[in-house]
């Protein structure tokens, strides 16, 4: 995986930065790149249709690289790939929509998204395999994300400009 491009914080270190992206595309094994497939396709679907397309594509690839650099900083020691830091973000991108929308957000999909996420980091915590600084960077970068290019129908400069700055 090395060889391909995964996370590791040596390369990383040694100037290969590209490696916080082209680890969002590399997966370890069928079942792991089946399981993040599944939930880009339920989630991803969601996300987009809230944002829209190119909105979701700055979402995803902002999610993607906070999650890689949570995981460079976190998990030092050991080499990573997969997409479920950028995916985590689409559900961080779904967070920002229900603080602006909490009502409809509750009424719909709320409570099944936190528990989702929640029993995600449980599992995360149990599974030393498993990289949860990626997917809690992902999660943070994922509303970061949103913040910054926030909905077609509103604008709200002052809170894009904090989310834009925050993240840079």
């Amino acid at each position: 995986m090395i060889e391909f491009g995964a996370k590791y914080n040596v390369a990383i270190i040694d100037g290969e930065w590209w490696r916080l992206i082209s680890s969002m595309f590399l997966h370890i094994g069928i079942a792991h790149i089946l399981l993040n497939m599944f939930a880009l396709y339920y989630i991803g679907t969601l996300v987009e249709r809230i944002y829209g397309g190119t909105r979701f594509l700055i979402i995803y690839f902002i999610a993607g690289i906070v999650g890689g650099l949570a995981s460079f900083a976190l998990n030092p020691s050991i080499a990573a790939g997969g997409a479920s830091g950028a995916i985590f973000g689409l559900f961080g991108a779904l967070l920002f929509f229900g603080s602006q929308y909490p009502k409809a957000f509750f009424r719909t999909m709320g409570w099944n998204i936190i528990i989702v996420i929640i029993i995600n980091i449980i599992f995360g915590f149990s599974m030393p395999q498993i990289d949860n600084g990626a997917h809690i960077g992902g999660l943070i970068g994922g509303a970061i994300g949103a913040a910054v290019v926030m909905f077609k129908q509103r604008s709200k400069i002052l809170w894009q400009t904090a989310a834009f700055y925050y993240f840079y």
